[in-house]
């Protein structure tokens, strides 16, 4: 079985991986290399750098919401709203810097109206589900965030940082 070199090709767009998290990676990554192409390997493993600098993202913006929620008894829409608006600046930093490229200012602008998006088909899932299940707003929020990640790493490398994806 031949080893694959996952920092080989850098998929367009994105920031080479850390080594430290590379490392870590690879370890998981090795088992899929024989079933998988190599590209599609790569991607893997910026996907998953995405999702550790989105957790973080994530984790901080679901307790600005809960604390919003909770703390000032906001109503779940404006809760949620004003912790998108206070993650936008964060969210955008850490894209930029840590997970794609292209992050001038255009691309700031360009985040602006992504976020937008996501933070609609956030609320709309977020009310379908409540709705639906009759279950607290935290805990829906809480099991919507693997969807909304998907999302936002789908709206983030089409929308945002595309200026380098598609040369």
């Amino acid at each position: 079985m031949m080893a694959t070199d996952l920092s080989a090709s850098i998929p367009a767009g994105h920031r080479p991986v850390p080594r430290w998290f590379a490392r870590f990676a690879q370890r998981g990554l090795k088992l899929l290399a024989p079933v998988l192409p190599a590209h599609l390997l790569n991607w893997l493993h910026h996907a998953a750098w995405f999702v550790a600098i989105g957790s973080l993202n994530t984790l901080l913006g679901y307790l600005l919401f809960v604390g919003l929620l909770n703390g000032f008894e906001l109503s779940r829409v404006l809760a949620l709203l004003l912790a998108y608006v206070c993650m936008y600046v964060i969210s955008f930093q850490t894209f930029s810097r840590w997970v794609f490229t292209g992050g001038g200012m255009g691309a700031f602008v360009r985040f602006a109206p992504s976020q937008a998006l996501l933070y609609l088909c956030n609320q709309g899932l977020l009310e379908l589900f409540v709705r639906a299940s009759g279950w607290s707003e935290e805990l829906c929020q809480f099991l919507l965030l693997p969807i909304v990640a998907l999302l936002s790493y789908g709206f983030n490398r089409v929308l945002v940082f595309r200026t380098m994806v598609n040369k």
